[in-house]
C-alpha cells in the first residue's frame, strides 16, 4: 500500500518537471509613451480639453479617444509601432480656440517617449456657438441624430480672423465633424461640430457630451413662468416632469397661455422652448405685452397771469401707463407779446397716462408795450387851464387809477368838483387827455353895522348854530342860491322896517 503511494507520488514529479522543460519563457510586451502637449500660439496659455484619437498603423485595430488635461497635457502608453495621432476638437471650453494642426504621424519605440507640440490659435470674441447645448442624456437603446439641426447646433458668428484684431471677413459653415455616441453601451462619449471661416480657413469646434443611461433617471423639473415686459409674474407658472433624456415640447397651445389683458411677445420667444430634460432644472419664460388701454387725455393749456387762456389748447393721447413728456419745444410755445413765467411752470408737465383726463397749465406773462402818453388837464368850470398838465406813461393794458392824490391835486382858491371826476382810463396805443375840473373858492359876503339913528334897532345876528350854517366852509364859495336867500332875508328886513317907521310916524 506504500509502495503504491510512493509510485504515485513519484511519477507527478517527473511530470512536473518535464512540464517545466517544456515551457517557453515569456515576457512583458514592448511599449513606448507617447506625450502630448496643446498650447495657444498667440495667448501662451495651455488648452483644455483638447481631443485626440490614436489609430494604430501597424495595428489598424488598436483606437483610443483621450484629451488634454488642465495643463494642456496627456501622457499615454502606447505598444511599439506607428500610429496617427488626430486632433479632432480642440477645446472641450466654450472658447474660440482654431486648429491649426490637425493630424500627427508618431513612432512608439521600446522604453522611449515619442512627443506630440500642438499649438491652437486663441481668437477670443463672443463664442460662435453660444447658444448650443453642451450635454444630451438618452438613454440605452434611444436614437441619436448627430445632425445640427436634432442637436440645436447654431454658429452665430463666423466672422473671426486668423489672429485677434485683424481685418473680419464674412462667410463661412459649420458641419458635423466627429462624433462616437453608441447608444447600446451605457456611458459617455461625445460628438463634435466645426465651424469654418472660408476667407480664413480658421476652424473652431464645438464638443457636445452624450450621455447614454442604463435606466431611466429622474431629471430635474422645466418650469414655464409668464411674465410681463418688467420679467413681475402674471398667472402661476407651470411644471413638467421628466426622465434625464427624455425630450419636451413647450410650444403648444398647453403652455402657450393666452392671458386676459395681454399678448404673447413673439420676438422675445425662449430658445428653450423645446428641449431634453437634464439632471437640472430648466425654466422657459414667455413674455407678453400688456394690450393698449385708453387712457384720459392730456391737455396743454396756455394762460395769462388771470387765467385767461391766451392761445388753443393741446391734447396728447396714449394708453395707461404710457409715459408723456410736455415739457418739450412742441408744448412749451413760444406765444408773440407773452412770455413764459419759470416761476410757475407746472409739476405735472411729465407722467404717466391714467384712466382720467389730466390738465398741465403753462402761465405766461404779457410782455411790456411802450402806450401812447396820458395828459392830465386842470380846468375851471369854465374850462380854462388852472395848474400845469402832468404827462402820465405807461404800457399798453395798464389803467390810470384817477383817484390817488398823485393825479387830484390841491390848488389854491379852488374845491375840486368830484361830481366831475374822470374815470379810470387804460393806456393804448394812442395819446389821450382826462380833465379834472375845479370850483373857485368865492369870498363871504361883507356884513354892514351901520343903521339910521331914526330906525329902530333891529337884532339881525343869527343864532350861533343857524351862523354856523350860513357860514361857507374853509376853501367853498358862496353859490347862487345862497346869495339869493340873503338878498330875500334883507328885502324882507326893509320892508318890516318900512312898516314899522311908518306907524311911529304917525
Amino acid at each position: 500500500m506504500l509502495k503504491n503511494k510512493l509510485s504515485i507520488l513519484f511519477f507527478t514529479l517527473v511530470s512536473v518537471c518535464f512540464l517545466i522543460l517544456d515551457a517557453k519563457p515569456t515576457f512583458a510586451a514592448a511599449e513606448g509613451t507617447l506625450n502630448i502637449h496643446v498650447q495657444s500660439s498667440n495667448a501662451a496659455h495651455p488648452i483644455e480639453g483638447s481631443y485626440f484619437t490614436i489609430t494604430g498603423i501597424t495595428d489598424p485595430s488598436y483606437f483610443q479617444l483621450v484629451k488634454t488635461d488642465t495643463q494642456g497635457r496627456l501622457s499615454l502608453p502606447l505598444p511599439v509601432g506607428d500610429y496617427t495621432i488626430r486632433q479632432i476638437a480642440t477645446t472641450s471650453a466654450r472658447e474660440n480656440v482654431g486648429i491649426s494642426s490637425i493630424g500627427y504621424s508618431r513612432t512608439i519605440l521600446a522604453g522611449q517617449t515619442a512627443t506630440a507640440e500642438g499649438s491652437a490659435l486663441y481668437i477670443g470674441g463672443d463664442y460662435a456657438f453660444v447658444d448650443s447645448p453642451d450635454i444630451v442624456y438618452l438613454n440605452k437603446g434611444d436614437y441619436f441624430d448627430s445632425s445640427i439641426a436634432a442637436q440645436g447646433i447654431r454658429a452665430f458668428n463666423l466672422n473671426f480672423g486668423p489672429v485677434l484684431g485683424t481685418e473680419k471677413k464674412a462667410g463661412g459653415t459649420f458641419f458635423e465633424y466627429y462624433n462616437n455616441v453608441n447608444t447600446a453601451v451605457p456611458g459617455e462619449y461625445i460628438s463634435v461640430y466645426l465651424a469654418l471661416q472660408n476667407s480664413f480657413s480658421t476652424r473652431t469646434t464645438h464638443v457636445l457630451k452624450v450621455v447614454v443611461l442604463d435606466t431611466p433617471v429622474v431629471a430635474g423639473d422645466v418650469t414655464i413662468k409668464y411674465l410681463d415686459q418688467n420679467g413681475d409674474e402674471l398667472i402661476p407658472a407651470q411644471t413638467i416632469n421628466g426622465n434625464v433624456g427624455d425630450t419636451f415640447d413647450t410650444s403648444t397651445d398647453q403652455y402657450q397661455l393666452t392671458i386676459d389683458g395681454y399678448s404673447l411677445d413673439t420676438s422675445k420667444l425662449p430658445f428653450n422652448m423645446t428641449g431634453t430634460f437634464t439632471d437640472t432644472p430648466q425654466t422657459v419664460s414667455y413674455v407678453y405685452t400688456k394690450n393698449p388701454v385708453p387712457a384720459g387725455d392730456v391737455t396743454i393749456q396756455y394762460l395769462d397771469q388771470n387765467g385767461i387762456e391766451i392761445s388753443p389748447a393741446q391734447t396728447i393721447n396714449g394708453n395707461i401707463g404710457d409715459f408723456f413728456d410736455a415739457s418739450t419745444d412742441q408744448y412749451q410755445l413760444t406765444i408773440d407779446g407773452y412770455s413764459l413765467d419759470t416761476s410757475k411752470l407746472p409739476f405735472n408737465m411729465t407722467g404717466t397716462f391714467t384712466d382720467t383726463a389730466q390738465i398741465v397749465s403753462y402761465v405766461y406773462t404779457k410782455n411790456p408795450v411802450p402806450a401812447g402818453d396820458i395828459t392830465i388837464q386842470y380846468l375851471d368850470q369854465n374850462g380854462k387851464q388852472i395848474h400845469s398838465s402832468q404827462v402820465v406813461s405807461g404800457n399798453i393794458g395798464d389803467i390810470l387809477d384817477t383817484l390817488k392824490d398823485t393825479y387830484q391835486l390841491t390848488i389854491e382858491g379852488y374845491s375840486l368838483d368830484f361830481s366831475q371826476l374822470p374815470k379810470n382810463i387804460t393806456f393804448n396805443e394812442h395819446t389821450q387827455i382826462i380833465s379834472y375840473v375845479y370850483t373857485e373858492n368865492s369870498a363871504p359876503s361883507p356884513i354892514n353895522s351901520k343903521t339910521n339913528s331914526n330906525t329902530a334897532i333891529v337884532n339881525t345876528s343869527l343864532a350861533p348854530a343857524q351862523a354856523k350854517a350860513q357860514l361857507p366852509k374853509t376853501g367853498e364859495s358862496d353859490s347862487p342860491t345862497i346869495k339869493i336867500i340873503e338878498m330875500l332875508f334883507l328885502l324882507i328886513l326893509t320892508f318890516f322896517t318900512f312898516i314899522r317907521w311908518k306907524k311911529i310916524a304917525k
